[in-house]
This record gives structure tokens, sequence and C-alpha cells, in this order.
């Protein structure tokens, strides 16, 4: 993986190279902030391995942005996910990667609202902050290809499921006996359970793989 003038190159789940670009130009090296065009917020970039990145959005004050935007290849499809987070689709609808729920933190540590919105093959952060906001906040895009897959389940997937303390035993329970819908963008949903342990498992048709899993 690399970083060039705000592009990263990554590999896909083809190999191929799959760029996304950050909205600072200057961005040359991982783990070095780069200040944005305007000089309101800036974005350090950090190589977690196996083609995964965090773009860590540092937000100084009120004045700046609210919304925090990564452009992807236009070849390429956005798709919101069950649990909050993104995935990324190529033009076969193979699974290219996916962005975790959102998560954005104040100087005390305390959660910030955040969401993702899709605009076109741009994947945009919007930042709520409020009165009792303490600057400066952190805003954190986490990517993390689809090649990193282990026995079906992507390590999105294994991510959420690790958040959520639940086993691959009992994902493979609901996908073997919960009750299946249709999902968004080529895939299925498995449920089983209510209220704070309904447990929702999100699988890709093509390839069997588990994308992503959510309790409650």
């Amino acid at each position: 993986m690399k970083i060039d003038e705000g592009v990263i190159t990554a590999p896909s789940a083809s190999m191929e190279e799959f760029s996304l670009t950050l909205p600072a130009n200057s961005l040359n090296k991982f783990r070095t902030p780069s200040t944005s065009e305007y000089g309101d917020y800036s974005i350090e970039v950090h190589d977690e391995g196996d083609g995964a990145f965090r773009s860590l959005f540092h937000i100084p004050n009120s004045s700046s942005p609210k919304e925090y935007s990564i452009e992807i290849d236009s070849n390429y499809l956005l798709t919101y996910l069950e649990d909050g987070g993104i995935a990324v689709w190529d033009q076969e609808d193979n699974l290219v990667g996916t962005f975790t729920p959102p998560w954005a933190v104040d100087a005390k540590g305390s959660n910030v609202n955040t969401d993702y919105i899709i605009d076109g093959n741009r994947l945009i952060q919007r930042v709520h902050t409020d009165a009792a906001t303490i600057y400066p906040v952190v805003a954190d895009p986490f990517w993390i290809p689809a090649l990193g897959v282990m026995a079906n389940f992507t390590r999105h997937a294994l991510t959420q499921m690790a958040a959520r303390s639940v086993s691959k035993e009992l994902v493979k329970q609901v996908v073997r006996n919960g009750a299946k819908t249709a999902g968004k963008k080529g895939t299925s949903v498995f449920t089983q359970g209510k209220g704070k342990n309904r447990i929702r498992v999100i699988v890709a048709n093509k390839t069997g793989n588990i994308i992503t899993v959510t309790k409650g």
C-alpha cells in the first residue's frame, strides 16, 4: 500500500490496485499529519496491515467543516451496510472492501454523533457536534479490503463480532437456522432472536462471504 498526494493505492480482492482519494494533496506519508486545502482541519493515515488503513480527520474547532469525504474510483459502487458501515463493489458484483461503522470522539473521549452518506462515488462522514462537544475532535473512517477473509468471515465481520461478543459458532447457527431475507446489493440477511439478543448476519450471495454481523 502507498500514498501519494492524497491518493491511497491498496490491493483489492482481485489483487488489482484500488485507489481512494483524500482531500489533502500534500499527504505523502503514513502517520504524518497533512493540512487540508483551506487549513481548517488535518488528516493522518495509518497503515493497519494487509491493505487496511485508518484515515484520522483531526477537527480543531467549531469553525471546521462538518463533513469529510473520501473519493472512490468511479468504476466502483458504494452501498450501505446494516451495521452503519459501507461496502464497495466492483462492476461484477464482487465485494472489494468495507468501511467499518463511523466513529468520532472529542477531547474528553466522549462519543460524537456521526454517520456516513454516499454521494455518487464519494463517501462522506458527517460529524454532528453540539454545545457539549470539547474540541479537538477526531473522526476515523477505517477501510478493510475484502481480501482479509478467513473461512468466509471478512475482517470487517470479525471486527464487529468481537465488539459484540458474537462467536463464529453462533453466526453459523444463525445462517443455518435463521430467517432469510433479501439484503442490499447482492446480499442476503439471516436473522435469529429478538430484542437485544437478535443477531443479523449479512452474506454476499456471489461468494458466500460473511460481510458483517449486528446484534440487538
